[in-house]
C-alpha cells in the first residue's frame, strides 16, 4: 500500500481559489482534499498513482471526498451533465 496523498504539501504549491471537483462549490484552502486522478482509468484515490498513469490531484470538498472514494474513486458529478471534469451531453 502507497503512502497517503500528502495534503498540506498539495495546499501550498495549489491554487488560492479551488473548487470541488465533483459539486463545483468553493472550496476552504484548509478544508479542501487532494485525490489523484489515474488518467487511465478515470478512478480518483487518496494515494498517489504511479507516475505514468497519474493525471495529478484534484480538489474535493471533504464530504465529495468521501463519497467519491466509496464509488471506488468514480467521480460522477452532481451537478450538470459532468463526468470526471469532462461536460458531456450538451451544446453551445
Amino acid at each position: 500500500m502507497s503512502a497517503k496523498i500528502d495534503q498540506a504539501a498539495v495546499r501550498e504549491i495549489a491554487s488560492t481559489e479551488c473548487f470541488c471537483q465533483r459539486c463545483h462549490a468553493p472550496l476552504d484552502p484548509a478544508r479542501t482534499v487532494w485525490l489523484d486522478l489515474n488518467w487511465r482509468s478515470g478512478r480518483y484515490r487518496d494515494e498517489p498513482w504511479p507516475e505514468a498513469e497519474s493525471q495529478g490531484c484534484f480538489a474535493f470538498g471533504p464530504d465529495c471526498a468521501r463519497a467519491v472514494l466509496a464509488a471506488g474513486g468514480e467521480c460522477v458529478e452532481i451537478r450538470g451533465q459532468r463526468v470526471c471534469g469532462v461536460r458531456i451531453g450538451r451544446k453551445g
